[in-house]
């Protein structure tokens, strides 16, 4: 298998068989009095979270994804809430006015082209901000502003559990929240998940570490110069605009007399994934982040595909799928 759909879902390396080794106390309900110790390791893993992203207080908030957590922050926020179009679904969506203070909405990379946004000079531009971080995890490092009101990420974007986090700022959450974490500090109510948390709190440590995401930049810098050169050698399109910074994990290509759909479920029948320039959480093909946000056409952006990387893909896949896409338009392009 040859997986470049890393943008989208990543392998999570601590879920499985060994939580069966851990401490019953662990599978114990933490909001319950007897359970202390997974009480304290939620805890725990609250502190090393916001430890990673360079704030020292504020709530954080364990939900079932990004999406979750963007929903959420929205029914907490009392006032406007307004983005841009190159924001995700789940962002854009819940924009409204009328309501008051307005807060801005800013990823900190987009999922579809891989651009680096300037966090520091967004912050300026509006008085209350909140980062979607999700796509960024892992390939850019992101100060948190002091204007900013909250973050959401995903964990399978870096390895982690299918769960979500997010972080509310103190001077927005005392408003509403208690100080007693059980709960979630009266936020969202529920059993949590300590081993699954724990597993999130890991892969977030290890993907937030500076050296780290260096020493993988250079392998998906590798990967992407690689790329690229073989898409212009064999003329099969051109990489979308490059008048923005980009990560290297992340390679939107609009192809040449190729739909992207119909490569895409060609690839899939070989053993290669790929993502497109459409979203996949929309009900059908929305091109909206592709046209609206960023100019292109509709044929276009039906000719789009996103490449994306992990750290452990290898030169010898990028190969093979270029062959796999010689093959596709010999046998059904025009």
């Amino acid at each position: 298998m040859i997986y470049f759909d890393n943008a989208a879902t990543t392998f999570a390396y601590d879920v499985g068989e060994p939580w069966r080794n851990q401490s019953e106390e662990f599978w114990f309900n933490s909001n319950a009095g007897y359970a202390y110790k997974a009480a304290q390791m939620i805890d725990g893993c609250r502190e090393r979270i916001r430890e990673c992203l360079g704030v020292y207080s504020g709530k954080v908030i364990f939900t079932r994804c990004a999406t979750e957590s963007a929903e959420l922050f929205a029914r907490l926020w009392p006032g406007d809430i307004n983005c841009s179009a190159k924001e995700h679904d789940s962002v854009h969506d819940l924009r409204r006015e009328g309501r008051g203070v307005e807060v801005w909405i800013q990823q900190t990379v987009n999922q579809v082209t891989g651009e680096i946004f300037d966090i520091e000079q967004i912050s300026k531009e509006h008085k209350f901000i909140a980062l979607d971080m999700t796509a960024g995890i892992g390939k850019v490092m992101a100060d948190i502003p002091r204007n900013c009101q909250a973050v959401w990420f995903s964990g399978h974007k870096f390895h982690g559990p299918h769960m979500g986090v997010l972080w509310l700022k103190d001077d927005f959450a005392n408003e509403f929240a208690t100080q007693d974490s059980r709960n979630q500090y009266g936020i969202l109510h529920g059993t949590l998940d300590c081993l699954r948390i724990v597993a999130l709190t890991n892969a977030f440590e290890e993907a937030t570490n500076f050296d780290d995401i260096r020493t993988r930049n250079r392998t998906l810098l590798d990967l992407s110069a690689h790329l690229y050169k073989k898409i212009y050698d064999n003329n099969f399109g051109k990489m979308i605009s490059n008048d923005f910074v980009r990560v290297y994990a992340i390679a939107p290509y609009i192809l040449n007399d190729i739909n992207a759909d119909a490569l895409q479920q060609y690839l899939a029948g070989r053993g290669i994934y790929i993502g497109l320039g459409a979203s996949a959480c929309a009900d059908s093909h929305d091109y909206r982040v592709l046209c609206a946000g960023y100019g292109l056409s509709v044929d276009e952006a039906q000719r789009t595909i996103r490449v994306s990387f992990d750290f452990e893909n290898a030169i010898s896949e990028i190969d093979e799928f270029i062959d796999a896409v010689k093959d596709f338009r010999e046998r059904f392009s025009k």
